[in-house]
C-alpha cells in the first residue's frame, strides 16, 4: 500500500460497487470493500451487504457524515482502488 491513497473527493466520485481497499484510522486493515452511497454519503460495504441489501453506514462511513474522515495524513482512514479485483 505504498501508492498514494485517494482523497475524500476522489472517494465520493467513485461509482457505486467500485472495489476499494481500506485501512481504517485506527490502523485496522487493509480490508476489501465496495464503495456504496447511503443518502449521498460514501460507505464501505462488504459483498454480502450488497447482495442482501443490508447496508450499514454506522462505523463504515467514508465521508464526513456521520463520523468518517478520509485523507492522506497519518491517522486518517486511507482508501485505494482495488485494481486487482475490479468487478
Amino acid at each position: 500500500m505504498d501508492e498514494t491513497s485517494l482523497t475524500a473527493i476522489e472517494v465520493e466520485a467513485l461509482s457505486d460497487n467500485t472495489p476499494i481497499i481500506v485501512i481504517w484510522s485506527g490502523g485496522n486493515g487493509p480490508h476489501r470493500y465496495f464503495k456504496k452511497s447511503i443518502d449521498g454519503c460514501p460507505v464501505a460495504a462488504v459483498e454480502w451487504e450488497i447482495e442482501t441489501g443490508r447496508l450499514d453506514s454506522i462505523g463504515k462511513s467514508l465521508g464526513s457524515w456521520p463520523n468518517g474522515f478520509v485523507g492522506q495524513e497519518q491517522y486518517h482512514t486511507r482508501v485505494w482502488l482495488d485494481l486487482l479485483n475490479e468487478r
